[in-house]
């Protein structure tokens, strides 16, 4: 995956954790993962795996495209 990949993954999963209202402490517990793993992952500087890029998206209501960078959506804050 590349850097830039990485960084557009990590500043979809920021927006969608702000949409919240939560705090990357909140978003980590909330995903069963480590505050540095995810704090990593917003910065762009840990790659998801897949199972994990799914957890991202169900947990903060991201589309898939949008998450990828394909394309734009609105953000589902009902999840």
């Amino acid at each position: 995956m590349s850097r830039e990949l990485a960084t557009t993954i990590g500043n979809a999963v920021r927006d969608g954790r702000k949409a919240f209202g939560l705090t990357q402490e909140q978003a980590a517990e909330r995903l069963d993962i480590s505050a540095d793993y995810y704090g990593r992952v917003e910065r762009g500087a840990a790659i998801p795996s897949v199972s994990m890029l799914r957890r991202l998206a169900v947990a903060f209501g991201l589309d898939g495209n949008v998450l990828l960078g394909l394309g734009d959506a609105d953000l589902d804050t009902s999840a």
